[in-house]
């Protein structure tokens, strides 16, 4: 009797569209919450061309449109560069410690330059 052959699959790896860069800057997003217009600051925790993960102690429902500003300062500048997108708020997830949330934004075009 021969032994039973098994394969091991390679690991399942997440396919990317655009390379994610670790950067914690000052992240102004706006949206709507019912009827009202809300405006607030938060924190990213990475940036892609396609979006940005913010933490954010206010919860933005999963699909709220939202546009946003990220305030980008660098110690040689001149001035900060703010980089501007729109989209809508793909994924939520509690932080285990603390009141805070992770949301993640895929804007419909690549993030630039105002």
């Amino acid at each position: 009797m021969r032994p039973q052959q098994t394969t091991l699959d390679p690991p399942q790896v997440e396919a990317r569209r655009y390379r994610r860069f670790k950067l914690a800057l000052p992240v102004h997003m706006k949206f709507v919450s019912g009827a009202t217009g809300q405006e607030i600051e938060t924190i990213s925790e990475n940036i892609s061309v396609g979006g940005v993960l913010v933490r954010s102690t206010v919860l933005i429902p999963q699909h709220t449109a939202v546009t946003l500003v990220v305030d980008v300062h660098g110690e040689k500048a001149l001035r900060p560069v703010h980089v501007v997108g729109e989209g809508q708020v793909a994924r939520v997830e509690k932080v285990e410690a603390g009141a805070a949330f992770l949301i993640a934004v895929e804007c419909n075009a690549p993030l630039g330059e105002r």
